[in-house]
């Protein structure tokens, strides 16, 4: 891909991704208070409860969308047409059976139902729920194999686009039902009805940018099926790992503390997972980039970009986490009201694993484009494992803060000390100077931004208003200011190039 097109997709994509983040944001401020209180602490955990269940779908995926999108994007930096369809095919049948494993799934849970659930009338509503998200679920795989090729070729506009089309009609159905008094169940049908119509434009747009790929028998490849699995298996497991260190927090807080709990800690979690969003949307968008450096041989230009992408992520995290732990606490008493102030503890503790993880973000791009993520998947595993036994022993003597600081200590000392050693090592950076660029960003941005958070603490006030106008001013000041002082002449030609080329 040319270099210009290449910067233009980037930033388009990371822009894009910017836009439909804040679109959520937007409609999570107004739509989780609203939920709360019209569904009460017990159901909205339970609905909570249900969807971190949900999640368990995803391990099905196997790591093959990765996969997917891995070898797509190889094949088309090689202009092999063949291997194109060969992937897209053979991954689309295997995802066909997936979809229909889940519906088994679906179907041997909805009767075991009485195992997982104490009280007897929250069976029926579960039942319910499960099947309506299976079915979901199991249409949603096929399409997973037609977004991968997507991404392989930088689409991410297109995918934004049906996210937003998707959000604002799903918006504007739940509150109009719930508001007429439905419940649970009626959340769980709008879900799957938008979602049903976002795979069909899905589909749509997958044949205008693939117009030379047959679906067919004749395409579908055995062997292709072994190479597949051999790069996704480790997806698989680093993506149950991260499972073991977001997503288990909130059945260990109800096994102890109580559905009510997991509200509280809910509230904190969902601005962590915006947190986690933007960063994503903003730099991770680079797997397919690294693929093909990879498939050309050109490791020269890994490293560069592995630098450049590390230095920008690492100002972008921490500014951001910077200021989610600084407004936090009068947002979370906006938002929700002061009886939620103990999500603001559990906010800091989760920021700080937050952005230990998430400065990281492009070495997993790194290693999941060059096929080394397989290191990444057993230190992810091992730092879930951490995450899981400190937070069962945490919790026992300091409740939710134990459980969130069960997160923090893993993310701490596998993302700052483990996962840099071993991805500078296959690339063969030295790992002093990957250290050196993270710090020397954060030694140029931290301590103006804790001058101005001081200034801050004697002018803000209690209302969005207040709150909206001082993060505004401190965007206006810190944007030119990292792009002039933190950032280098390479990141600053980054911009450029992606502004010239999106013009």
């Amino acid at each position: 891909m040319h270099t210009h097109k290449l910067a233009r997709r980037l930033m388009s994509g990371s822009t894009l991704r910017i836009i439909s983040l804040l679109a959520s944001i937007i409609v999570a401020f107004f739509l989780t208070p609203y939920l709360i209180i019209s569904l009460g602490d017990r159901l909205y955990g339970f609905w909570t409860l249900v969807g971190a269940f949900m999640g368990f779908y995803g391990f099905l995926d196997f790591g093959l969308s990765s996969a997917i999108s891995r070898y797509v994007s190889r094949a088309c930096s090689q202009k092999d047409d063949l291997e194109v369809n060969v992937v897209i095919n053979t991954s689309l049948v295997l995802f066909s059976f997936i979809g229909f494993v889940a519906l088994l799934i679906t179907a041997v849970v909805m009767l075991i139902s009485p195992l997982i659930i104490a009280e007897p009338d929250d069976i029926t509503l579960f039942r319910i729920l499960l099947l309506i998200f299976g079915i979901d679920v199991s249409i949603g795989f096929p399409m997973r194999a037609l977004m991968g090729g997507l991404v392989a070729k930088l689409r991410y506009d297109i995918l934004v686009y049906i996210n937003l089309a998707k959000l604002v009609v799903r918006t504007s159905l739940v509150f109009y039902f719930v508001d007429l008094g439905y419940g649970l169940v009626a959340l769980a049908v709008i879900t799957l009805g938008v979602n049903f119509l976002g795979y069909i434009i899905g589909l749509y747009s997958f044949k205008r940018n693939y117009p030379d790929v047959v679906f067919g028998r004749d395409y579908v490849a055995k062997n292709k099926v072994k190479q597949l699995f051999d790069y996704s298996k480790y997806t698989f497991i680093g993506h149950m790992s991260d499972f073991l260190r977001f997503r288990i927090d909130s059945f260990v807080i109800a096994g102890f503390l109580g559905l009510e709990m997991v509200t509280i800690y809910a509230i904190a979690q969902k601005l962590i997972d915006y947190f986690g969003s933007f960063v994503m949307g903003s730099m991770g968008l680079l797997t397919p980039v690294f693929s093909e450096y990879e498939g050309r041989g050109e490791f020269d230009k890994i490293r560069k970009l592995f630098l450049i992408s590390t230095k920008i992520c690492t100002t972008v995290t921490v500014f951001v986490g910077g200021c989610i732990m600084f407004y936090g606490k009068y947002f979370i008493t906006l938002w929700v009201g002061a009886e939620y102030d103990e999500a603001y503890v559990i906010l800091i503790i989760l920021c700080l694993a937050s952005m230990f993880d998430l400065m990281q973000n492009p070495t997993i791009g790194l290693l999941y484009g060059i096929s080394k993520h397989k290191y990444y998947a057993i230190s992810n595993s091992c730092e879930g494992v951490l995450n899981l036994a400190a937070s069962l022993v945490l919790v026992r003597y300091y409740g939710i803060y134990g459980v969130a600081m069960g997160t923090l200590i893993g993310t701490f000392l596998f993302k700052l000390f483990v996962q840099p050693v071993y991805t500078c090592r296959f690339i063969e950076q030295p790992v002093s100077t990957y250290y050196f660029e993270m710090l020397f960003s954060i030694s140029k941005l931290v301590p103006l931004m804790l001058i101005y958070f001081y200034c801050a603490t004697f002018y803000i006030e209690k209302t969005y208003f207040s709150l909206f106008s001082i993060a505004v001013i401190q965007v206006a000041l810190f944007i030119p200011y990292c792009y002039l002082f933190v950032l280098g002449n390479r990141e600053r030609k980054v911009f450029r190039l992606g502004l010239a080329s999106s013009s």
